[in-house]
């Protein structure tokens, strides 16, 4: 919940600030009006949106040569615990990619202590081996929120 009340702040404020700088050089003597209301509404929802578009682009791109290698890291790996039905990956989203590495954020649903579902994100970091092939880079692949395992570290953008 801290995660998105820090991100619409941040995203509000780097909105107005974004619409300040524009108006800046857009207001003057034989300029045209300047709607600054309507200017900063549209900015807030890029930085805040910006993020999210950005990352979805990601996925969709990336997805068929990333989603084997993230659903074979989720069924072998011991820090998301599928223990019945319900349980299991939620989405997976690839944050970013480089020449030769990639971030995906990997949210899945446990069953927590009391009578809930946990929902873990890990930060998933991949490498692109010498043959052109992606794997897990277990050393950087980190647990950022999970009940189970005492994880709470702050997720930008906010996925959960």
């Amino acid at each position: 919940m801290i995660d998105w009340l820090v991100y619409l702040l941040t995203g509000g404020f780097a909105g107005f600030l974004l619409a300040f700088v524009i108006a800046l050089f857009k207001v003057g003597p034989g300029k045209p009006e300047f709607n600054f209301p309507k200017a900063t509404i549209i900015c807030c929802a890029l930085t805040l949106g910006g993020p999210f578009g950005f990352t979805e682009l990601q996925t969709a791109i990336h997805r068929k040569q990333m989603e084997p290698i993230v659903r074979s890291w989720y069924d072998e790996t011991d820090m998301i615990v599928a223990e019945d039905d319900h349980s299991g990956l939620q989405y997976w989203k690839v944050l970013a990619v480089t020449k030769d590495k990639a971030w995906i954020i990997v949210v899945g649903k446990e069953w927590s202590v009391g009578d809930f579902y946990d929902r873990p994100v890990v930060r998933l970091a991949l490498r692109k081996g010498k043959s052109g092939k992606w794997f897990i880079d277990e050393e950087t692949t980190e647990v950022l929120r999970s009940d189970r395992l005492n994880k709470d570290s702050f997720v930008w953008p906010p996925f959960q």
